[in-house]
């Protein structure tokens, strides 16, 4: 199942969410997690890929809730120019990872996610990745098998 939302950091910045919006999300992740009562979480992006660098677990590949929350935390205690000179972060990345660890937290709650894994490959790798493998195999077997 997938659905799109309006909701995204910009946006949340901008004040721009509004909590029709929240309440739709909330709604469709609950009735989700009601049909799959067992939810694994798989971010990609920048966004997830900087939390679990700076909060995540190297071991498994993966960020827990607790840690997401705490992350939220302090990152929310720094000012904007601190996210970039003490954490390191980009002045892109500074300004909306907080709005983004939102996001990761409310999608996590009501799902009762307690992790998600951030491989290391991003969405458009994975997609090509899968791209080749079906070609590749289509290819193997025309080559093989269509004399």
């Amino acid at each position: 199942a997938s659905q799109s939302f309006p909701i995204g950091t910009i946006k949340i910045l901008n004040n721009r969410v509004g909590e029709g919006d929240w309440a739709a999300m909330k709604k469709f992740l609950r009735k989700l997690s009601e049909k799959y009562p067992s939810v694994y979480g798989i971010g990609t992006g920048g966004n997830i890929n900087k939390l679990y660098k700076l909060f995540g677990n190297a071991k498994d590949h993966s960020i827990t809730r607790k840690a997401i929350k705490e992350a939220f935390e302090k990152l929310s205690s720094y000012t904007y120019t601190d996210r970039v000179v003490k954490l390191g972060l980009k002045p892109d990345r500074a300004d909306v990872i907080i709005p983004a660890t939102q996001i990761f937290l409310a999608i996590m709650k009501w799902t009762e996610m307690e992790k998600m894994y951030v491989p290391k490959i991003g969405l458009s790798d994975g997609l090509i990745h899968e791209l080749y493998e079906e070609i590749y195999t289509k290819k193997i077997t025309e080559i093989y098998y269509d004399e």
